[in-house]
């Protein structure tokens, strides 16, 4: 990610000015820089370029819409971008199966109820209070049969279940069982899980014009849209992580980020100079390596007319 003084800094150098003696001043170089991402931005979303702009966001708490009582929405944190149809300039979309998170920290859940972790669904094989259960999960891959003094070798991150005590186990070492799970949670061989993975967190939610889906607003399917900068839901979700880009917001300060692929790097720099012409009074070079030339004024042609023969 760029900032704003790197292209500046480039913008003045190759300008060969010297402020404010030139009669430019520093926010005139930021506001064609601004101009120039604006419009380099512009081209590259026509051309279909939209990935080094795009912005993701989470949506929540989307409560019923006061004029269109069928949906529910809210609004964005920033505006769509509106020089393209939106339906190239709006992405993936998707809902939380739940809002729990299982968090490094104490908690308590009951046994089915379901909590994200690092974007995968689990659920509570167990009740449990003021708990940490960070890291304490499993998935069915590593479950294994086990009965009491099986003799078995289990190996490390191995889980069992154990009757007596219903509850579930993690071997941190390898171990043959020639004993209760008692002993060996005494000895530090193994230690509860709390949760097991039953799959992934989130549901893809699609994206339609707002005309579709004011005809879909009966149906149970998962979609969203987008009308003046509000999102729209045609059911309660716990909430919505949205891809699209946004408005471009114009540059103030030396370090405002620039957010453009390096290929559009000299392309702004180009434009902001050019932009700079006119209060200059120079001409920008067609070709890399020239020197930046000032303007001359047109002169008068002083030659003598030839004397009629």
């Amino acid at each position: 990610m760029y900032k704003v003084r790197d292209l500046y800094d480039q913008v003045v150098t190759r300008l060969q000015i010297n402020l404010p003696e030139s009669g430019v001043l520093q926010p005139d170089v930021i506001q064609a820089i601004s101009d120039g991402v604006k419009h380099i931005r512009g081209q590259f979303i026509a051309d279909g370029i939209v990935d080094p702009f795009t912005t993701t966001v989470y949506v929540d708490e989307l409560t019923r819409d006061d004029t269109y009582l069928q949906f529910y929405s809210k609004e964005l944190p920033s505006p769509v971008y509106k020089a393209a149809p939106i339906h190239s300039v709006v992405f993936s979309a998707f809902a939380p199966l739940t809002t729990y998170v299982i968090e490094d920290e104490p908690q308590t859940f009951s046994a089915g109820d379901f909590a994200v972790y690092d974007r995968k669904l689990y659920k509570a094989v167990s009740s449990f209070e003021d708990v940490n259960t960070y890291n304490k999960s499993f998935s069915y891959l590593q479950y294994r049969e086990y009965r009491t003094k099986n003799r078995v070798k289990y190996f490390k991150n191995d889980v069992i279940y154990d009757s007596e005590t219903k509850l579930y186990y993690r071997f941190l070492v390898d171990t043959v069982m020639t004993s209760s799970i008692s002993e060996h949670i005494n000895t530090g061989d193994v230690e509860q899980v709390y949760w097991i993975e039953v799959g992934n967190a989130y549901k893809s939610v699609g994206f339609v014009s707002f005309d579709q889906l004011l005809l879909h607003s009966a149906g149970n399917g998962a979609i969203f849209s987008i009308s003046d900068d509000r999102v729209y839901v045609t059911k309660p979700i716990n909430g919505l992580t949205l891809s699209y880009v946004p408005e471009f917001v114009e540059y103030r300060e030396l370090d405002d980020d620039v957010i453009i692929p390096e290929v559009a790097v000299l392309p702004v720099i180009t434009t902001a100079m050019r932009i700079l012409t006119v209060p200059l009074g120079i001409q920008i070079p067609d070709q890399p390596g020239e020197e930046v030339k000032e303007e001359e004024e047109e002169q008068p042609d002083e030659r003598e007319e030839s004397p009629e023969r």
